[in-house]
């Protein structure tokens, strides 16, 4: 079960935690009142830019916490020892050898 919560920083900015671990802040652009993702995590060992902007500091930390288990689910599944057997075709590789 994941548990999302948020911690205040200042008047534009907030910490979001998943299951108790920071992964990022959402920040509020005053000018256009919109709030934009700051993550901590990276994928593939780099940062992660992310351009779109939100209404909102609760739909802004969603989808952080969507971005965040999307590149983790990732990352496990790349280096999954039983799941890189890689299958290929044998038909026609023997009808060439004859006596």
């Amino acid at each position: 079960m994941k548990k999302i919560s948020f911690r205040k920083m200042s008047r534009t900015e907030e910490k979001v935690f998943l299951n108790d671990i920071c992964i990022g802040s959402v920040v509020l652009d005053v000018w256009r009142s919109k709030w934009s993702l700051r993550p901590i995590f990276k994928s593939r060992g780099r940062d992660i830019d992310f351009e779109e902007k939100f209404c909102s500091a609760y739909k802004a930390g969603k989808v952080m916490v969507e971005l965040y288990e999307k590149i983790n689910n990732k990352n496990k599944k790349a280096f999954d020892p039983l799941d890189d057997t890689e299958e290929f075709l044998l038909k026609g590789l023997f009808d060439n050898i004859g006596p």
